[in-house]
């Protein structure tokens, strides 16, 4: 999620315009860790012009099969 507040390196700095984040502060999941956010969402890249934000869940596994949560 700090792809949405972070003003980003290189070509596409140029185009920042989101000021009003500045002093904002990103939570973590329930079990201390970073939420993943993607945009577009990896599962659905060629079908959906949206993001996905979800958490790896208490073990912080990103396997086939583990219950990820938030989808």
């Amino acid at each position: 999620l700090n792809a949405l507040i972070n003003r980003p390196r290189g070509s596409t700095a140029e185009k920042w315009r989101h000021k009003y984040y500045e002093d904002i502060e990103i939570p973590d999941d329930p079990w201390g860790n970073d939420f993943v956010y993607h945009s577009p969402p990896s599962r659905y890249k060629k079908k959906y012009d949206s993001y996905e934000v979800y958490s790896l869940g208490k073990d912080s596994e990103e396997a086939p099969g583990n219950p990820n949560v938030g989808y």
